[in-house]
């Protein structure tokens, strides 16, 4: 595609150029924007203010329903845990969505706790966990690299891989990665979820799903929204890119795309384990 760039050379001037790029070669420079006041800049970042929140994983035994991996029945899973499943599973597939690699094993599962005891597994009444992207969402800007279904592993064979391996041991990030585009994914869905992104996207005729979200981003408050993001083309490492701001277009076409992926991984998931077993 070819699209206009605003390039930004100082916090005070910018210049306009028009780039043939291919989106994936570009990765975040900042999720932060800049307030300039006389001399002084301060770095801003916004993110909602939810009260009275805890956080609360899912258990391993969770995910070990969410990948299939054969150490559980889905058959044997109580009421509860289905149920634990199908929103476990929502959460990681709004996470892929907006490209947000931030929610890990213990790490950004936040449930509203003024709605149910500190053990929220324990409890009949326990809510979904809460759609929220870390204030890191579209971190490889509007189009995310295939390695992104990595959002969708089990993040507890992560940590059983790679606890008491220091990040600075050499080659830490490479094995990291090797196990992201390797892992068992998670296989199964909540089948309201999915048929509904189904309607939305592959069967739909008007009032489609990038149609919908397009409308919501220029309904927001802080429309445009995207224009705060800066990204910077990938070069070798210690080389800087060219710097690029992306329409918000761009990136409700990205999600449209993310939603078609992960359809056509549910259909992978079907031919190996099927319908009945990944759609729940």
């Amino acid at each position: 595609h070819t699209h206009t760039h605003t390039h930004t050379h100082t916090h005070t001037r910018t210049t306009t150029t028009t780039h043939t790029h291919t989106h994936s070669k570009y990765r975040v420079k900042s999720h932060y924007f800049y307030i300039q006041e006389s001399q002084t800049v301060a770095r801003v970042m916004m993110q909602q203010w939810l009260p009275d929140i805890a956080v609360d994983p899912p258990s391993p035994a969770i995910f070990d329903y969410l990948g299939v991996t054969g150490r559980r029945d889905l058959d044997d899973a109580t009421p509860l845990e289905l149920e634990e499943v199908r929103a476990a599973s929502d959460a990681l597939l709004f996470d892929f969505l907006v490209d947000d690699h931030d929610r890990r094993e213990r790490k950004n599962w936040m449930r509203s706790r003024g709605m149910h005891p500190p053990n929220a597994s324990s409890s009949p009444a326990a809510p979904p966990w809460i759609s929220l992207d870390s204030g890191l969402a579209f971190k490889h800007g509007p189009v995310a690299p295939p390695s992104c279904l990595g959002i969708l592993c089990n993040f507890y064979e992560r940590v059983r891989l790679f606890e008491d391996k220091p990040e600075e041991d050499e080659g830490w990030n490479v094995r990291r990665a090797d196990y992201e585009e390797t892992c068992q994914r998670t296989c199964t869905f909540r089948r309201e979820t999915i048929e509904r992104l189904r309607r939305l996207v592959v069967q739909c005729e008007s009032d489609c799903f990038r149609d919908r979200l397009e409308r919501l981003i220029a309904e927001d408050p802080l429309a445009p929204v995207f224009h705060l993001l800066t990204y910077e083309e990938q070069l070798l490492v210690g080389e800087s890119g060219v710097l690029a701001v992306f329409p918000e277009e761009d990136f409700a076409l990205g999600v449209e795309g993310r939603v078609r992926r992960v359809l056509e991984h549910i259909e992978g998931c079907k031919e190996r384990f099927g319908a009945a077993r990944v759609l729940v």
